[in-house]
């Protein structure tokens, strides 16, 4: 029996956003480009859960009966207002996933052409 055709289209983009930022070779031409693409994967589905939760439970703080739209729109719910906020969801989500990405990846060693030294070839002295 197939799962829910929902939870799929949620599921795919964290998979592959996660992949994207820990399965693909750090020293390939376009890292940082595909580091940014799994970031924003990651985020998109966040963002929207972290905006429907924050919305749902300020409402049940408050004791009001429906949806608050933060942090643009409050109870007067416009498209606009949705997609604004959502945006705002989105980027902050994106700056925290490359920051714990950045913080998380392991250091990569510095090019001669950066002032580091090649690796060594062959076996190292015992």
């Amino acid at each position: 029996m197939m799962g829910d055709p929902f939870l799929l289209i949620l599921l795919f983009p964290v998979l592959l956003g996660i992949y994207l930022l820990v399965g693909r070779p750090a020293r390939s031409r376009t890292a940082a480009l595909w580091r940014f693409v799994g970031a924003l994967l990651l985020a998109i589905p966040f963002a929207g859960i972290l905006y429907l939760c924050l919305g749902i439970g300020i409402a049940r703080a408050r004791r009001e009966g429906h949806f608050y739209s933060v942090p643009f729109g409050a109870y007067a719910v416009s498209d606009s207002a949705v997609i604004l906020s959502l945006s705002v969801w989105t980027i902050l989500c994106f700056c925290l996933v490359l920051l714990l990405v950045t913080k998380i990846s392991p250091a990569r060693p510095k090019t001669r052409a950066e002032g580091g030294t090649p690796p060594t070839r062959g076996r190292p002295n015992d």
